[in-house]
């Protein structure tokens, strides 16, 4: 969606509409947006065969920002010409805009994604389910198959909705600076703890700077230590604790939560809290009307539900 507001600012609502699926593409904008109406009119006519990447991120006569619902604030863009390149992960939504006059913001920085040879996650989890409507617990340790998937809430627990906490203990070895992490399968195992009830730690929200916008220099381990972890596929609400420390929670976009600075060679705790869509427990409320309107009489098939994976650390 395209509007212009009273003070001649363009803004742009994308938003990806898959709920599963990551969409890439190039967006190409016309020269009145890139230069303003009134440079339009007057005949400007720009050049676009360099790439502009002018520090003040300046395009024609225009400067170009994204507003990012997961933090709420504002980043500079670099284009291309009239070329933005833009890649929304799975519900992501951003808001762009062109205006006249320039603000102090960052740099937008794409989270990085795991190298398609990761090796994922081997460890075991301690799974525990809270259904808030049903009085009962439910533990049990999973394993993750040869691909690092785990398996598929729907199919282990057709009816359940709640919150599913996913918890492991991950063991890195000590890896010298320089080193690339996370390539081994050594740096990745682990084992599911054995408290009898798995239970998400009382987290702080750290120094971590966003996942989608994390710097270049907070990508690069100093003691070679994983930067990134991954959860693959989620269904559908993650929040995240390592070592005890909140790293952020998804709903939307690229599960990729920055860890910098929070593993160490040796244990690492890894809590995953799962928040759920409640369809496969209304398909058993055979009594309840609103139940019946909404998944018996459209045929609903169950929905994909908990942690899914690959988990992956890089």
């Amino acid at each position: 969606n395209h509007y212009r507001g009273d003070d001649g600012t363009d803004w742009f609502l994308l938003a990806n509409a898959s709920f599963g699926e990551a969409q890439e593409t190039d967006l190409v904008f016309s020269d009145s947006v890139i230069q303003g109406l009134a440079h339009a009119a007057g005949g400007t006519k720009a050049s676009h065969q360099t790439r502009v990447s002018k520090p003040d991120r300046r395009h024609g006569q225009r400067y170009c920002y994204l507003y990012n619902p997961n933090d709420g604030k504002r980043y500079s863009l670099t284009l291309s010409g009239n070329t933005l390149h833009l890649r929304l992960g799975p519900s992501e939504t951003v808001l762009i805009a062109f205006q006249d006059r320039p603000v102090k913001a960052p740099a937008w920085q794409v989270a990085p994604l795991p190298a398609q040879d990761s090796t994922p996650v081997t460890a075991s989890w301690e799974v525990t389910l809270i259904n808030p409507q049903v009085d009962t617990v439910i533990v049990y340790e999973t394993y993750p198959d040869g691909n690092g998937l785990l398996p598929d809430l729907k199919d282990t627990h057709p009816s359940f909705m709640g919150t599913a906490t996913y918890r492991t203990t991950l063991t890195l070895p000590d890896t010298p600076a320089g080193t690339a992490p996370g390539t081994s399968p050594e740096t990745l195992s682990g084992t599911a703890p054995t408290s009898p009830r798995a239970q998400a730690p009382a987290g702080q929200n750290g120094p971590n700077c966003p996942a989608d916008v994390c710097t270049e220099a907070n990508q690069t381990a100093a003691d070679g230590l994983p930067q990134w972890l991954h959860l693959g596929k989620v269904c559908d609400i993650a929040e995240v604790w390592v070592n005890g420390q909140s790293v952020g929670l998804r709903w939307w976009g690229d599960p990729a939560f920055d860890v910098s600075g929070l593993l160490k060679p040796g244990d690492n705790e890894v809590v995953v809290e799962v928040t759920t869509l409640m369809c496969n427990y209304m398909r058993t409320l055979t009594d309840n009307s609103a139940a019946r309107r909404f998944t018996l009489r459209r045929n609903h098939d169950p929905v994909s539900a908990g942690l899914l994976g690959p988990v992956t650390l890089y």
